[in-house]
């Protein structure tokens, strides 16, 4: 399972939202859900954006 980290840096426009969805959404049906696991990080709304652990290559 792959883990992806998306850092939202805005809001979708209100009309949008309505119509489509926000950004999380439309990266959610674009990727696809299969074999990933997604943490939603709202930087734009002040989230702490920090480094945990070193990023590995395989």
């Amino acid at each position: 399972m792959k883990n992806v980290l998306l850092l939202k840096a805005g809001d979708a426009a209100t009309s949008v939202q309505l119509s489509v969805g926000d950004y999380e959404r439309w990266f959610l049906q674009t990727i696809g859900l299969s074999g990933q696991r997604f943490d939603l990080l709202p930087v734009h709304k002040g989230a702490p954006c920090r480094r945990t652990r070193r990023a590995t290559t395989r």
